[in-house]
C-alpha cells in the first residue's frame, strides 16, 4: 500500500514525465521516432485533441516531428485538482478535459432558475419573513418545524390549499408527528410549484390549535388567525346574534303570552268562598 505522500509523487512524475510509466496508472502514450530526426523521439498523446479535417487534408498528413510534438507545458497535481474544481479546461497529456456545457448545464454551480419562492408556512400567523430557494426545500422544512421547538410539530394538519379536507396529515395514520408535517410539507411545496400564491392560503386551524395549546401564539393572535372567512363583503350584513326591531317586538309578545302571574290574594279570596259554600 502506498501513503498518501508517495501516491502524490508518483502521480507528479507520471504527469511531468511524459516517457515514464508508472505501475497502476495508464500508459500516457507512446514514443515514435522521426524518419527525418531520429535523435528526437516523438510523444504522441493517447488521447489527442480531436480536429476535424476533409478528406483531402487527411490524404496529406504528415506525421513528422514538426506536427507531433510534446506538449509545452503540463499541468502540476495542485493546479490540475485546482482546475477540476473550478470546472476550468484542463490541458494533460491525456488531452483536454471539456469546461461546463452551457447548454445542458453540467459542471456549473449555479442553481436551478424558479420563478417561486418557499415562504415560511406561518408567515400569517408569526409574521415570519424567511423565505427559501426551491433548491434548499430541506432548509425551509426545518425552519418550520424551528416554530413548534421543543414540543414538535403538530399531531395533526391539513393542506392551506385544497378545497376538500381529503389532504389530511394524522400522526395517528404514519406512527410519526415529523413524517406527517414533512409530508404536508412537501405537499404544499408542490402547490407553489404550480403556481399558487402565498396569499391564497388559508389557515390550517389544526395547527393554530396546537400553536395555542403549546403557548407558541397568545389568545389574540389566535382569535384574530381564526377569524379568517372566505365570505365576501355584504352590505348590512350583521353578526347572528344583533336582533332586528321586528324581531324584538315579536320576542316580547310571546314572553307576555307565556308570563304566569302568581295573585296571592286573588287566590286566598278564591279559597274563602270555596268554603263558604261547602257549609
Amino acid at each position: 500500500m502506498f501513503g498518501m505522500d508517495d501516491k502524490k509523487f508518483r502521480l507528479e512524475r507520471f504527469l511531468n514525465d511524459p516517457h515514464h510509466t508508472l505501475i497502476g496508472y495508464p500508459d500516457r502514450g507512446v514514443v515514435k521516432t522521426s524518419a527525418e530526426s531520429s535523435s528526437k523521439p516523438v510523444f504522441v498523446p493517447r488521447y489527442p485533441p480531436q480536429r476535424t479535417t476533409s478528406g483531402s487534408e487527411q490524404s496529406t498528413i504528415s506525421h513528422d516531428s514538426s506536427q507531433l510534438s510534446e506538449p509545452s507545458s503540463v499541468t502540476s497535481l495542485d493546479s490540475l485538482a485546482s482546475q477540476i474544481l473550478t470546472g476550468q479546461p484542463v490541458h494533460t497529456g491525456f488531452g483536454e478535459r471539456p469546461g461546463p456545457d452551457p447548454q445542458l448545464g453540467i459542471g456549473t454551480m449555479s442553481a436551478i432558475g424558479h420563478d417561486y419562492y418557499l415562504p415560511c408556512p406561518l408567515f400569517d400567523i408569526m409574521d415570519c419573513r424567511f423565505r427559501f430557494h426551491p433548491d434548499d426545500i430541506e432548509r425551509w422544512i426545518l425552519h418550520s418545524e424551528s416554530h413548534f421547538h421543543p414540543s414538535g410539530p403538530p399531531p395533526k394538519s391539513v393542506c392551506n390549499f385544497c378545497d376538500q379536507m381529503n389532504e389530511r396529515f394524522d400522526s395517528t395514520v404514519t406512527g410519526d408527528r415529523y413524517e406527517s408535517w414533512l409530508n404536508k410539507m412537501l405537499h404544499i411545496s408542490q402547490h407553489y410549484a404550480l403556481g399558487d400564491l402565498p396569499e391564497n392560503s388559508r389557515p390550517d386551524f389544526f395547527v393554530l390549535e396546537y400553536l395555542k395549546r403549546i403557548e407558541a401564539i397568545d389568545l389574540e393572535d389566535y382569535n384574530n388567525a381564526v377569524a379568517y372567512t372566505e365570505r365576501p363583503p355584504v352590505d348590512g350584513l350583521v353578526d347572528s346574534d344583533v336582533e332586528s326591531p321586528s324581531q324584538a317586538r315579536a320576542r316580547r309578545e310571546q314572553q307576555r303570552r307565556e308570563r304566569v302571574v302568581d295573585d296571592l290574594a286573588k287566590e286566598k279570596r278564591a279559597i274563602r268562598r270555596a268554603g263558604v259554600r261547602r257549609r
